[in-house]
């Protein structure tokens, strides 16, 4: 589920930059796309994060109950 968001959000940002590079010279796309953008990175930057975290959480958690031998 983790994983389906960031591709989700990975593909919003692609979008939204696809969009800024084609309309660059539009009068809007500093007060609109941009800050857009902006938090579109900002919130891609932070789910990565978090994704990363809770699956070292969960692997470690996993590698614990595995009986030595």
């Amino acid at each position: 589920a983790y994983m389906m968001y960031g591709l989700i959000t990975a593909a919003t940002v692609t979008a939204t930059m696809l969009c800024v590079t084609i309309h660059r010279r539009h009068l809007m796309v500093w007060g609109l796309f941009a800050p857009k953008f902006v938090f579109d990175v900002v919130g891609l930057i932070l789910a990565d994060v978090l994704i990363c975290l809770a699956s070292l959480f969960c692997f470690g958690q996993v590698e614990d109950d595995v009986p030595k031998s």
